[in-house]
């Protein structure tokens, strides 16, 4: 979710926040020592809602890849497009990274 475009950092670094508090690295992958990271593409409606999510490249561990694809549901909503955005979405590709004592999404 990084950005180099002026335009979009606030907003995407709300959305990053949203994801990241709502976002857990998952117990048995803890216990387990399991890390990895994972792509997710994910589209943002100009209302806030959540469009189409679509996991580019696994993180090797179904309970990792889920519990990242269930952080950026539980996120929602997401806050509207500022009124000066003539977007009517905005796709972004997220690379959640889960390594033991730190986990963040980029």
């Amino acid at each position: 979710m990084d950005t180099q475009e002026l335009k979009y950092l606030t907003y995407l670094a709300r959305v990053r926040e949203k994801v990241e508090s709502a976002w857990e690295y998952p117990r048995l992958a803890r216990h387990e020592g399991w890390q990895g990271n994972l792509y997710i593409r994910f589209t943002i409606r100009r209302d806030g809602r959540l469009g189409p999510v679509t996991l580019l490249r696994s993180s090797g561990y179904r309970v990792l890849d889920d519990a990242a694809l269930a952080a950026l549901r539980d996120a929602i909503p997401f806050g509207q497009f500022p009124q000066a955005w003539e977007e009517p979405d905005l796709t972004i590709t997220g690379n959640f990274i889960y390594s033991m004592g730190v986990w963040h999404v980029r």
